[in-house]
């Protein structure tokens, strides 16, 4: 490996992680864990109702995690399960009020912080930002497909 992918590689793995501490820290300043927080950050963005099947889907988060997140939501109050007409035993995530009041107090703060940071980038910088991650995604993915298999 020449020394300048080296030095690539570390520094943008330095940052990822520097990304998911401030995520965790964001999290934990609020009492949730980090799934909690991401799962209230989807059903905000989902206007409060969202598949859970989905929810798993779009983060990757391991079936387990969140089933263990949402039940825990679930008993404090903040979520409310329903089956999905017309399904065996898909479920949708409901908001309740206090979810909903929770999701005011922490996740959508965190929102409106992302939101005054990406203003300092322009549209091109965050344009090119999205597709230079997924470009850089897409290859490790293959790249990795015979360790993942």
């Amino acid at each position: 490996m020449s020394e300048s992918n080296e030095k690539w590689i570390i520094r943008r793995n330095q940052l990822k992680f520097s990304y998911e501490a401030l995520y965790r820290d964001v999290a934990a300043y609020f009492s949730l864990s980090p799934t909690a927080a991401w799962i209230l950050y989807t059903l905000m963005d989902a206007d409060g109702e969202l598949a859970q099947q989905d929810l798993r889907e779009k983060w990757n988060f391991p079936k387990q995690t969140v089933n263990s997140c949402i039940q825990s939501l679930s008993k404090e109050g903040y979520l409310t399960l329903s089956v999905i007409p017309g399904t065996r035993n898909r479920k949708l995530i409901h908001l309740t009020q206090q979810g909903r009041e929770l999701v005011d107090r922490t996740t959508r703060l965190l929102a409106q912080a992302e939101e005054r940071a990406a203003a300092h980038l322009t549209e091109e910088e965050r344009t090119q930002y999205l597709a230079l991650s997924a470009k850089f995604y897409a290859s490790l993915a293959d790249e990795t497909r015979f360790i993942r298999q």
